[in-house]
C-alpha cells in the first residue's frame, strides 16, 4: 500500500501530537531521529515527515534532530520507472537541463513528452 503523501488538517494534527509524544526526551544531547523509519511506521512520505517535524518544533519539541531521507531525490539523481510504472525525473535534474536550454525549450508546468526508442535507450523529446 502506498504511503500517504497529502492528509487533511485535522489527521495532521493528530500526527504532530503522537510524533512529539514517540520523541519527547529529557535528555541534554540532541538525538538524531531516521526520517525514512518515521515515515514507514506512520504510513505516509517523507516530505509529511518533514512537516510534522517542523510543526512540533513550534510546538516546544526540542533536542531532536531529523535525519534525511536515504531516499531523498534530491541532486541529480538518474530518472527511474517507480512501481506504478511512472517514469519519475526530478525536479533538480529538469532544473539543471533547464539551465542548459534555450528559454523557449525548457521544461515547465505540465508539458507532453514524446518517447522514442534509439537502439538500446531511448529518447524523450517535449511535444508540440
Amino acid at each position: 500500500m502506498a504511503r500517504k503523501r497529502a492528509i487533511p488538517a485535522a489527521e495532521m494534527n493528530t500526527l504532530v501530537s503522537r510524533f512529539i509524544a514517540d520523541h519527547k526526551h529529557d535528555q541534554a544531547t540532541k538525538v538524531t531521529i531516521d526520517q525514512d523509519s518515521v515515515a514507514k511506521a506512520y504510513n505516509i512520505s517523507t516530505g509529511l515527515v518533514e512537516k510534522i517535524f517542523l510543526a512540533a518544533l513550534r510546538e516546544g519539541l526540542d533536542n531532536v534532530v531529523l535525519a534525511e531521507s536515504t531516499h531523498s531525490s534530491k541532486g541529480n539523481s538518474a530518472p527511474y520507472i517507480n512501481a506504478k510504472g511512472s517514469l519519475i525525473i526530478g525536479k533538480d535534474l529538469i532544473a539543471s537541463l533547464n539551465n542548459q536550454l534555450n528559454p523557449e525549450f525548457r521544461l515547465a508546468g505540465t508539458i507532453k513528452i514524446e518517447i522514442m526508442p534509439d537502439g538500446t535507450g531511448i529518447i524523450l523529446t517535449k511535444a508540440a
